[in-house]
C-alpha cells in the first residue's frame, strides 16, 4: 500500500508540473497567418504557421541572476510550416511565448 501512495503522489506532482505551463497560458488573440506557439516543457516553445509568411517565437524568461527580472529570446526566424524554436536558460523559466509576425 506504501509503494501504491508514493506511485500515486509522483503521478499527482508530475501532472500539476506538466499542467502548469497549460494552465498558467495567457489568453491572446490569434495573429495573422494562422499561427500557434506552442509550448515545450516549460522550457522553450516552438511556432508554426499555415499560411505563407515569416514568422518568429518569442519567450520571456525569469532571468536566473535576478529572480525579480526577465528577458526575451527569440527563434530563428521561419516560413510558411517551418518551426522556429527557442528556449530559456534554465528548465522550467519560461514565462510567456508568443508568436511574432513579419510582414
Amino acid at each position: 500500500m506504501n509503494m501504491f501512495r508514493k506511485l500515486v503522489v509522483g503521478a499527482a506532482a508530475a501532472g500539476l508540473i506538466g499542467a502548469s505551463s497549460v494552465l498558467a497560458a495567457p489568453a491572446e488573440a490569434t495573429p495573422p497567418g494562422r499561427c500557434s506557439a506552442n509550448p515545450v516543457a516549460a522550457t522553450g516553445a516552438f511556432s508554426q504557421c499555415g499560411d505563407p509568411v515569416w514568422h518568429q517565437v518569442r519567450v520571456t524568461c525569469w532571468a536566473w541572476w535576478n529572480w525579480f527580472s526577465s528577458y526575451e529570446r527569440y527563434g530563428q526566424p521561419a516560413f510558411g510550416g517551418f518551426h522556429s524554436q527557442t528556449s530559456c536558460d534554465l528548465p522550467f523559466s519560461m514565462q510567456t511565448w508568443s508568436v511574432v509576425v513579419h510582414g
